[in-house]
């Protein structure tokens, strides 16, 4: 299903590590770690006899996973580093670590830019433009990015500039994608694409099923991010000017002159629900109290409640040739959990992947923030699965007991009837019907009157004996035939 190769250069040849046939080319105890907020991992052991095993070098070594299946690239980056651990049996392996491609952008540093009314578009092309330029001048084009698919907001940013000690990754991480972005590297044949938007991913049309591919399922609620009253705080005012060299703190501004001599916000019901927990936080630029407030008052609503982030382990069902499209990081699918209460379309945040086993794969599915009326409500879900869950444990008891009784009925009626079978075959063989048989043939010979009766007893016999034959095999109870013959 997976194939993986590495090669030495962009354009060099490919040599195969990992062959997606049933045969001893392989790599072990691998994981391809995917996250939408992250850059791409993989990790893996390489053994002695792999035609890679000394082929390995970091920072240069170029690595490829392609699903077969699916015809597409699961992962592509570099090697990072690699260890050679040797075992007390004598067995000695590589251990590889491997970063993705967006990481290249570590490779280059912009130096000083400053951002004055530039969007966040804006500043993300300079970037870029910047990594481009020192990548071609020190011989390496093909780490350079083009811009792909861009989805971001045309407000301007406040004014902002580089470190000039960062890399360029770091500095997209602080001026781009702080404000909520993400990143992805898609690698066509005209060379590497960067997409950033808020959200990067579609709609897939397979659904995560209870009873069909989802192997297990973990639910986290963390509501540590909390805060039933908020303290907003301004600039700090200027530091008192005298003869000493000694440094002296300075209050910040509050809220307490136009907010009754308080200086904190607060929300009634989640003070009624949770305790008062107080959270802050500084508004640098803020040096009125009126709109610290105002400020104040519209972060404090927007703060989430709690996270709710789900972990499942699901299987792909394209590998198994029932699904129109594979499970995808950064996607959204249709999550179907009855006993959970879950019958939501929730995103696939994280994925680990294990190319040799698929039925371990994992993934983190949700990772949303939600107000307190959300998070009640998922508790009052995660209640009624239970509920739900012990009511179908009473009821599959229930079944288990009428189909234990009615074993036991059924076991004793069998033994009730073999009992009858053997007493009645005992009975009939007990009679003897061979003495009747010839007492009747010396009557006939004395009497004509006696023949007739002869025979109709004759054909009685063998009436009572078929019938006693087939009584031994019956399953149910006859009545004993009356043994006063007259």
């Amino acid at each position: 299903m997976y194939r993986v190769t590495i090669r030495q250069s962009w354009d060099g040849p490919e040599t195969m590590i990992h062959s997606p046939h049933v045969n001893s080319l392989k790599i072990d105890n691998e994981d391809i770690g995917l996250d939408v907020a992250a850059t791409p991992s993989m990790t893996f052991n390489i053994y002695y006899g792999n035609p890679g095993y000394s082929a390995m070098q970091n920072l240069v070594t170029l690595v490829r996973v392609y699903d077969t299946i699916n015809n597409m690239d699961v992962f592509e980056g570099r090697v990072l580093n690699s260890s050679e651990p040797l075992e007390s049996s004598g067995m000695t392996y590589k251990t590889i670590t491997c970063e993705g491609l967006l990481n290249w952008l570590h490779d280059s540093r912009p130096g000083f830019i400053e951002f004055d009314g530039k969007t966040r578009k804006q500043i993300l092309t300079s970037l870029i433009d910047a990594h481009n330029n020192q990548m071609t001048t020190l011989g390496a084009p093909y780490k350079c990015f083009k811009l792909g698919n861009i989805d971001m907001a045309d407000t301007v940013a406040a004014y902002c500039y580089t470190d000039q000690e960062a890399t360029t990754y770091d500095n997209i991480e602080t001026l781009v994608k702080q404000a909520g972005y993400e990143l992805a590297v898609r690698h066509e044949s005209d060379g590497l694409y960067l997409d950033c938007a808020k959200t990067i991913g579609g709609t897939g049309e397979q659904v995560i099923r209870l009873g069909s591919n989802l192997i297990s399922f973990t639910r986290t609620i963390d509501p540590t991010a909390l805060a039933s009253a908020y303290l907003p705080l301004g600039k700090a005012a200027d530091p008192p000017t005298d003869d000493t060299t000694t440094t002296k703190g300075t209050a910040r501004l509050t809220i307490a002159s136009v907010n009754n001599g308080n200086p904190l916000l607060s929300d009634a019901d989640l003070i009624k629900q949770f305790g008062p927990i107080v959270g802050a936080k500084a508004f640098d630029d803020e040096t009125d109290a009126t709109k610290l407030k105002a400020s104040g008052s519209s972060t404090f609503k927007a703060m989430p409640v709690a996270t709710v982030s789900t972990q499942v382990q699901a299987i792909d069902m394209t590998f198994v040739g029932k699904a129109k499209g594979p499970l995808l990081c950064g996607w959204t699918y249709r999550t179907l959990i009855p006993f959970k209460g879950i019958d939501d379309q929730l995103r696939i945040t994280q994925m680990h992947i294990h190319i040799n086993d698929v039925r371990t794969n994992t993934m983190t599915i949700g990772d949303r923030v939600v107000g307190q009326e959300s998070y009640n409500v998922e508790m009052l879900k995660s209640i009624r699965g239970l509920a739900s869950i012990k009511t179908a444990v009473q009821q599959q008891g229930m079944r288990i007991g009428k189909i234990s009784a009615a074993a036991t009925t059924a076991e004793n009626t069998a033994n009730d009837a073999k009992q009858t079978a053997a007493d009645l075959k005992k009975d009939f063989d007990n009679y003897n019907f061979s003495g009747m048989l010839m007492t009747f043939k010396n009557y006939s010979q004395k009497s004509m009157r006696y023949r007739k009766i002869l025979v109709i007893w004759a054909e009685k016999y063998q009436r009572l004996k078929q019938q006693s034959i087939m009584i031994s095999s019956c399953n149910f109870k006859h009545a004993r035939p009356n043994q006063n013959v007259k």
